[in-house]
């Protein structure tokens, strides 16, 4: 089966963020230079020669050529377009860059089947170049990319919005490449989440144009976010596709008190969404997919494709109901049939746990040995250092794909941090606070010269410094097998 989804490590880049505003920016009635004709001939051409060098990246080879010459006709029935086509030939945001990232190949999916982006659009101000291109509304999202020329120069931050939508949601992920020419450009992915009402309301009134305001963000302290410009771009309304909606009412049961109620899948032309309701105990939390794991969600058509889930964890939207994204999507193949396959669910109990002492004077208590489950953990050592326990853990068995099922910590020490300003302050200044997923986890330890320790795991803990300890050990996104097949047939 060939995989069509990429994947992408977004954790630390997400940003949420809702702007509003806009007003229209005048059109300039402008011929088409004829230089610009020459011009796109020759990235054709020079796109075909590339295509016949190197196949591997034929897909996006072929996207590029298509858009070329779907680019050339827009600017010669477009005015609002050719004041600008000029400066976005030489201003884009890499290919190479956006298969980075799940989103794109429902895109890439989606023009392979005629379903082309809004036209795109650059404007200028005050050095600052600016495009937006392979823009995309549907009923539940509006994802756009946008390049901006300048601002590295003037160490200036950008952040850019739809202004049509009160209710969007906003995340960017971004980066600053090279051009062609070594030049500096920042490029961004930019996703907001919509209200199909919302979006059904903003199309009853038959816009010809989408709204976007850019915000300059501060640089240094006392400066505060204002605005820099508004952006129109040409939007036909006539080719709006709408979702299709299928509805699973598909109960999973786990445990005794754990379920999974999937309840619908929404077929976007560029992403899949399945919704679903989780069942669970207080204390208990369940994930369906979790980031980095080969075994999460997929959805396989008829020809075998597999349709990837954006492994994120899940998307809350409220309460007990969540959301998980496919790409890319189903949408043009109408009357086939799929299956949407659940393999695993992952589930982490704080009731189900063990509390255990431990010496940090005393190492000839060592090795120690604790029984959680089926789980035989073996404590050679203990160390502190840093506002941190250390706990060496005797590596038994062979390395296995996931970490063990389990994690440590010392009472609620992380939240009373948290909570205190001294300790907070104390933690921000003299030690170091780390991501979340590294305390109570059972990782390979390393030692100062960045290599393997043969045969230890360690375990992190943020903690006091003191001669005992009493931790808790507890059940932690531990893998139940599911094996679930779900048929769906495509509307």
């Amino acid at each position: 089966m060939a995989a069509q989804g990429n994947e992408f490590n977004e954790e630390d880049m997400d940003l949420l963020f809702e702007q509003t505003l806009g007003h229209r920016m005048d059109d300039n009635q402008t011929v088409v230079p004829s230089e610009l004709g020459d011009r796109i001939r020759s990235v054709i051409r020079s796109t075909a020669d590339r295509q016949r060098k190197n196949r591997r990246w034929q897909l996006s080879i072929s996207s590029s050529i298509a858009a070329a010459v779907i680019l050339l006709a827009v600017i010669v029935i477009s005015p609002t377009l050719s004041a600008f086509a000029k400066q976005w030939l030489g201003l884009q945001v890499p290919v190479s860059w956006k298969t980075l990232f799940a989103e794109y190949s429902g895109i890439q999916d989606a023009q392979v089947n005629n379903y082309r982006p809004i036209p795109p659009v650059t404007v200028q101000k005050d050095g600052i170049s600016i495009t937006l291109e392979n823009i995309y509304l549907e009923e539940e999202r509006l994802v756009f990319y946008a390049a901006i020329n300048g601002a590295v120069e003037k160490q200036r931050g950008y952040r850019i919005a739809s202004s049509d939508f009160q209710h969007a949601g906003w995340r960017m992920s971004n980066t600053t490449l090279k051009d062609e020419h070594g030049k500096k450009i920042d490029v961004a992915q930019i996703v907001q989440t919509l209200d199909p009402a919302e979006v059904q309301e903003f199309l009853k009134t038959k816009p010809d144009h989408l709204n976007f305001e850019v915000m300059e963000t501060p640089t240094s302290e006392g400066e505060r976010e204002h605005h820099f410009m508004d952006i129109q771009v040409p939007f036909d309304g006539s080719s709006f596709l709408k979702s299709k909606r299928i509805a699973l009412d598909n109960e999973l049961t786990i445990e005794k008190t754990v379920s999974v109620e999937l309840n619908e899948l929404t077929v976007s032309p560029t992403e899949m969404k399945l919704n679903y309701t989780l069942q669970r105990s207080e204390g208990m939390e369940i994930m369906i997919d979790k980031y980095g794991s080969e075994e999460n969600p997929y959805i396989v058509d008829k020809n075998g494709d597999v349709y990837a889930s954006k492994s994120t964890g899940g998307h809350r939207i409220d309460g007990d109901r969540n959301e998980l994204t496919f790409h890319p999507s189903v949408y043009f193949k109408s009357g086939d049939e799929a299956e949407l396959h659940i393999d695993k669910v992952w589930i982490t109990d704080k009731n189900d746990r063990l509390s255990f002492d431990l010496s940090l004077k005393d190492q000839k208590t060592f090795p120690q040995t604790i029984q959680f489950h089926n789980h035989k953990i073996t404590i050679m050592g203990s160390r502190y250092e840093n506002g941190h326990l250390y706990l060496d853990i005797n590596k038994a068995q062979p390395e296995a794909k996931e970490l063990r099922p389990w994690k440590m910590e010392f009472g609620n020490y992380i939240l009373k941090m948290n909570e205190d300003p001294e300790l907070f302050k104390l933690y921000q200044e003299k030690y170091k606070v780390y991501s979340g997923q590294a305390y109570g986890r059972s990782y390979l330890k390393i030692d100062s010269k960045g290599k393997e320790v043969p045969g230890v795991y360690q375990v992190m803990i943020m903690a006091p410094e003191q001669d005992k300890y009493t931790l808790n050990i507890y059940r932690y996104e531990d893998a139940v097998i599911v094996n679930k097949v779900i048929p769906i047939t495509v509307p």
